[in-house]
């Protein structure tokens, strides 16, 4: 196989897995991430690298695209928590999978740099409910995160992408491959197309995955879907720690929205 693969047969050979045994197996809702950049056309050099991993497949299907909607303050403090390195971080996001499931989703990161994630089956009704509102409080609360004027969420980006997963057998982890990465907010609308994003889910140790990038000399990433989309297509806002990620992967700028059209933030929860 060579690094010049279709960004989608790399996972031809690698045996599949069903969604049920991928979550008994290795659900990590709490983990330790780690996010790389490749670019899309090095994405056949994980075959070999991964060849006793299995690939979750739905329905024959080996990649499944994603939408997600992120919630921040009107001071954007998840945003800035984040990007400032703040131990005690949170997202607040809806999920919805090409399957039409959805989910509200509560993110956030503890004192041993593990993250955690709970969520919640979302009608994707808008503005958020009372049962919806208290469990992102709750959460949060929890979790010991400062909670924030939970009503005052508003949806402030929007990402879609296309996932593939993996099964790490032999550590019971998971790993994600994320391609075609596009994020609007505003009027602005910008894609990633030239990078993937890899990302182990597990435990301290690292992975055979990371320590198969580790020596094709990929290196971890300051990446956040959220953080360098909300910075690519807000004008003004500071890009906090994700300055270097966005200098090197250079977003492209797509269409603009028409300011007469639905509001591109509020279109994904009728």
């Amino acid at each position: 196989m060579t690094a010049t693969m279709h960004r989608t047969d790399w996972t031809a050979r690698l045996a599949p897995v069903g969604l049920d045994e991928l979550n008994t197996r290795a659900e990590r809702m709490i983990r330790v991430d780690r996010k790389y950049l490749l670019p899309t056309d090095e994405l056949g050099l994980l075959a070999p690298a991964v060849a006793d991993a299995r690939v979750l497949e739905i329905d024959g299907q080996r990649a499944t695209d994603y939408t997600s909607t992120y919630l921040d303050t009107a001071s954007l403090d998840s945003y800035h928590l984040a990007g400032r390195g703040r131990r005690r971080r949170y997202k607040v996001r809806t999920r919805r999978y090409a399957g039409g499931d959805e989910y509200l989703e509560v993110k956030w990161r503890d004192g041993r740099k593990q993250t955690h994630k709970r969520r919640l089956p979302h009608q994707g009704a808008w503005p958020l409910d009372a049962v919806a509102l208290d469990f992102v409080a709750g959460t949060l609360r929890e979790a010991g995160v400062r909670v924030p004027d939970v009503g005052a969420l508003v949806p402030t980006l929007v990402t879609r992408y296309r996932r593939t997963t993996l099964l790490l057998p032999d550590e019971d982890a998971r790993a994600t491959v994320d391609v075609g990465l596009v994020c609007r907010s505003g009027q602005s609308q910008v894609s990633f197309d030239e990078f993937a994003i890899v990302e182990t889910k597990a435990g301290h140790r690292l992975t055979s995955l990371d320590l198969a990038l580790h020596r094709l000399g990929h290196r971890t990433a300051r990446i956040s879907k959220y953080g360098v989309g909300l910075a690519a297509t807000t004008p003004g806002l500071p890009p906090e720690k994700w300055r270097r990620t966005l200098n090197r992967i250079n977003p492209t700028p797509n269409h603009p929205v028409s300011p007469t059209s639905p509001n591109p933030l509020r279109e994904d929860h009728r």
